[in-house]
């Protein structure tokens, strides 16, 4: 077994900080590159290769509900393969495994070979979150949830930029070539900034994230008797959690992978400002990804919860879009609660059970969310294929936001400290001249 506490050369706070940030600038290319490109890009070419290839609204998308269940499928054993290989190891087979997943399109003629691609998509998009979330992780304590929201401003910033480039590129090279030229930023970008700057933890320079990122400080919660995996899975907690997870997996994914489908071809916007409901999703979903993040490092699993409850009153705002106006709610609603999703897990699965098994903890909680999002894709299409129409999967998957967030509003922090509870470090006294 790899070990990640070993101590290689030790270093003073202010290189530890700087080897800690340069960790969220290699997670920001990541979430670039190998989250937003992709997961932005396929909703936004699902029209025009639905007509090229002329498949059902359930065919098109097949691909995502594909993708989330190999994610679900690999969150299972992620967590241990970052603990067992590394983070260095697991970020570079990740971008390896997404980049000849992306080169891949060029060859696909058929469905099984269009659902083949998502899977290894879905292995890649795992792997980059529970790698990437659990490198900032460990490097943070005080603004975990607010650093965890500026790593993944990197997808932020791909969605805004990727819907519309697509757009415009799958018109003059076609999806295939569109899809291909995309995945070239991880290669000569991503993976070389990873390993150059990466570094797995603190703890291999004889630091800590409490000591680096010790917010007022000094209290802390105690947590010497944190749980092992074993205790986790066993606790009603966790499984809680993991319901609430589903339900949010379900209603989060079954929006997004239909958007853009709902918007061109049921309320009839244009081709392009139907993309650019991403690019404005997005937007807005940057400043969620921050404000929920410090959001959560405030009032943690109440947090989670309001953001929750968010994400069931954004999707409904779809219903109503019929002019600038109403679209701009929606793009504002469902962009800040989207991003809050985005950061939730991480935090939760510190706050509720500590460090000790993070990246185990989280990768089974986002192995739950990928099963979610995989039956909502395939339920919200499938719904609107036999109905016509999406209204009533929406109002559904909404409904189910609000049981998701009613599920884990109660239940306690153990490892988290509210901002209100700490103090202020001592100062140091002025010596006497």
């Amino acid at each position: 077994m790899i070990s990640s506490n070993a101590v290689k050369t030790p270093v003073d706070l202010e290189t530890g900080r700087r080897y800690a940030t340069l960790n969220v600038v290699a997670g920001f290319l990541a979430f670039f590159f190998m989250m937003g490109v992709p997961v932005l890009m396929m909703p936004t070419l699902y029209p025009v290769i639905m007509e090229d290839m002329n498949w059902t609204r359930a065919e098109v998308t097949s691909f995502s509900t594909v993708k989330f269940a190999a994610s679900a499928v690999g969150a299972f054993f992620i967590g241990f393969l970052v603990d067992r290989f590394g983070i260095k190891t697991m970020g570079t087979i990740t971008a390896v495994i997404t980049g000849l997943g992306m080169g891949a399109f060029w060859f696909v003629d058929s469905l099984p070979i269009y659902q083949l691609v998502g899977f290894f998509l879905g292995l890649g998009a795992v792997a980059t979150t529970v790698t990437l979330k659990v490198l900032v992780s460990r490097w943070y304590y005080a603004r975990q949830g607010f650093m965890i929201g500026i790593t993944m401003l990197g997808a932020g910033v791909a969605g805004t930029l990727t819907p519309l480039l697509a757009e415009w590129m799958q018109t003059q090279i076609g999806w295939r070539a569109t899809i291909v030229a995309m995945s070239l930023g991880i290669w000569f970008l991503f993976i070389p900034t990873f390993l150059f700057f990466a570094r797995s933890t603190p703890e291999e320079y004889g630091l800590s994230a409490e000591e680096l990122d010790p917010g007022k400080v000094p209290t802390k919660p105690d947590t010497s008797n944190m749980p092992g995996i074993g205790a986790v899975l066993r606790s009603r907690t966790f499984w809680v959690f993991a319901l609430g997870n589903f339900l949010i997996g379900i209603a989060e994914q079954g929006m997004q992978q239909n958007q853009k489908l709902f918007l061109q071809n049921e309320l009839m916007l244009p081709a392009l400002l139907a993309a650019a409901s991403y690019s404005w999703v997005t937007i807005f979903g940057n400043v969620g990804k921050v404000a929920f993040g410090w959001l959560y490092d405030r009032f943690s699993v109440r947090g989670v919860a309001f953001c929750w409850l968010t994400i069931g009153i954004g999707i409904l705002t779809i219903l109503p879009v019929s002019g600038m106006l109403t679209f701009m709610i929606f793009a504002i609603v469902r962009g800040t609660s989207h991003g809050g999703n985005l950061v939730d897990i991480p935090v939760l699965m510190r706050h509720v059970f500590g460090t000790k098994t993070l990246a185990k903890a989280f990768s089974f909680q986002y192995a739950i969310y990928m099963v979610g999002a995989s039956l909502g894709t395939w339920l919200v299409a499938s719904m609107a294929d036999r109905m016509g129409t999406y209204v009533p999967a929406f109002i559904l998957v909404a409904c189910l936001c609000f049981v998701a967030a009613a599920l884990i509003v109660w239940i306690k922090p153990v490892y988290w400290v509210p901002p209100s509870s700490q103090e202020e470090p001592p100062k140091t006294p002025t010596p006497a001249t």
